[in-house]
């Protein structure tokens, strides 16, 4: 999974994200919208090639949105 650019998880019911994703470290698209994601891992910081976030339509917990703000592209 570490040539992994593209990965669209809406509508999956998803609730929390993965404690390690080591693996990802291509990741150019994340997209979540559409699950029950209350809160962000404080790791998402570390996905450098990260080009746009996605994650509208989750009941998160805001102060991040101030977070995700200061990343650009991301789409809440």
């Amino acid at each position: 999974m570490e040539g992994l650019e593209i990965l669209d998880l809406s509508k999956n019911n998803i609730t929390a994200f993965p404690e390690v994703p080591n693996k990802l470290i291509n990741l150019k698209v994340l997209s979540l919208t559409h699950n029950g994601i209350y809160t962000l891992p404080t790791y998402m910081t570390s996905f450098e090639n990260l080009k746009v976030f996605k994650v509208a339509s989750n009941p998160i917990e805001w102060p991040v949105r101030l977070q995700l703000l200061r990343w650009g592209n991301a789409h809440i």
